[in-house]
């Protein structure tokens, strides 16, 4: 009888963990997500963009913003595409607290805060808020460049309250709030005028019904705002001025690789790939299920995704890639939530949480897989932090790293310079090994 009774034991164990694991991660009670798994997550997601901040080297990019710009007052000077004006602007005003790396990715870190914030409160209200908040979250890019003094984590975090706030708010100035939002994001990442283009447009019908004194100055205010961003665009794609894209795409390319959306999640993997591929065309798919409401979401994204590409094609300029697309991804990830919120509770109980199960964890395991705490996608080359310990130490001992003579001259060098406080530059006699000051 004992055998009998231990494999009793065996089985009655291994049902109650599995029990405890679907209720840990797929619980049908809502309350348990809200008390306990979603709060826990979203600030455990906080401290890694507050922990990536810290311990990030600056990048180019970053430095050259800071160095040009901030630093030298002249933060106004959009001649070329590194100028994000709005992350600038805070950049110049936080600079006064200090020229931290962290002090000055501050700006990106609230508008982080703010991502992660709303994120939360829209996924407690879903069916399902474990999937709906691993799609918000589980971005590498995304993650990225949250914690970077750039403005792509500005712009993308304005484009998710701006679209996020049209589909849930049911009053009359959330049309206004979303137009505001987007006029912001434009002012961080100039090409995201599109999107507000495109939401005007497909919102039109509601404005021609409802003509009155707000709806006329609102159009009014974000049409004349919107004319110096219209400038800055042909400015800074010019003729000979640096732009980041690629010269060539197919549609062989736009299709499998949802408008270069998956190119984000730095994933090697095909099964992963092909899960993101068809998630991000599942608002297509299940098109006819979407309210009015959401139907207008799913018409703004894809003219926008579709115009980033036909633009650059009617006037020979690089097609968007990687850091470009990251703004514009929360209007895939919110078009995404809202498709499988509505097609999931569809299924039967054990099918839905099949699908659940195996995105949340294709979306985690790819996540913690490719996530990188101390360097960013972008700018593969890491500038050792002995840098600036290098040039502090030389003010004691004279001694110098055998830096490049092009890194002598780099954003992100003479940045850590001025962090060391030395106020001429220096450059390194590499047959003594000593820093010498420029005298000329």
């Amino acid at each position: 009888m004992e055998p009998k009774w231990n494999s009793y034991l065996y089985n009655k164990e291994k049902w109650f963990l599995k029990i405890i694991l679907m209720n840990l991660l797929f619980k049908s009670n809502k309350n348990y997500y809200i008390k306990f798994i979603l709060p826990l997550t979203s600030l455990s997601f906080m401290l890694l963009v507050l922990v990536k901040s810290s311990v990030s080297q600056f990048s180019f990019d970053e430095a050259y913003t800071f160095m040009q710009y901030v630093y030298t007052d002249n933060i106004f000077n959009v001649g070329i595409a590194n100028n994000h004006l709005l992350n600038t602007v805070l950049m110049y005003f936080f600079s006064f607290i200090g020229n931290s790396e962290f002090i000055l990715r501050l700006p990106n870190i609230i508008f982080s805060c703010a991502y992660f914030l709303v994120s939360y409160f829209v996924s407690r209200k879903l069916n399902y808020p474990i999937l709906s908040l691993s799609i918000f979250y589980f971005a590498p890019y995304l993650i990225d460049f949250f914690s970077i003094a750039r403005g792509y984590g500005i712009s993308a975090s304005l484009v998710f309250i701006g679209i996020v706030n049209f589909y849930n708010s049911e009053s009359k100035y959330s049309i206004h709030m979303s137009m505001l939002c987007f006029l912001l994001s434009a002012y961080s990442i100039h090409i995201t005028v599109i999107v507000l283009f495109f939401f005007i447009l497909f919102n039109i019908e509601y404005f021609l019904k409802n003509i009155n004194l707000l709806n006329i100055l609102s159009i009014f205010i974000i049409g004349f705002s919107s004319i110096p961003i219209i400038f800055l665009v042909f400015n800074i794609t010019g003729s000979e001025k640096p732009l980041y894209g690629i010269d060539e795409v197919s549609i062989f390319y736009l299709l499998t690789s949802s408008f270069g959306f998956i190119d984000l999640y730095v994933t090697k993997s095909i099964l992963i790939h092909i899960i993101l591929n068809s998630l991000f065309f599942s608002p297509i798919i299940f098109f006819n299920m979407h309210s009015l409401k959401s139907k207008k979401i799913i018409l703004i994204s894809y003219s926008t995704f579709i115009s980033l590409y036909l633009l650059p094609f009617i006037f020979d300029k690089p097609y968007p890639v990687y850091r470009v697309l990251t703004p514009f991804l929360p209007l895939m990830l919110v078009m995404v939530v809202i498709s499988l919120n509505i097609a999931l509770i569809r299924l039967k109980k054990k099918q839905s949480m099949a699908v659940r199960s195996i995105i949340v964890l294709s979306l985690c395991i790819n996540f913690l897989v490719t996530l990188q705490i101390d360097r960013y996608y972008d700018w593969e080359k890491v500038y050792d932090k002995s840098i600036q310990i290098a040039f502090r130490y030389d003010v004691d001992e004279g001694t110098c790293f055998f830096l490049h003579p092009d890194e002598l001259r780099d954003p992100t060098t003479d940045y850590y310079r001025l962090q060391a406080s030395l106020e001429q530059p220096i450059y390194c006699n590499y047959d003594t090994g000593r820093v010498m000051k420029n005298s000329g």
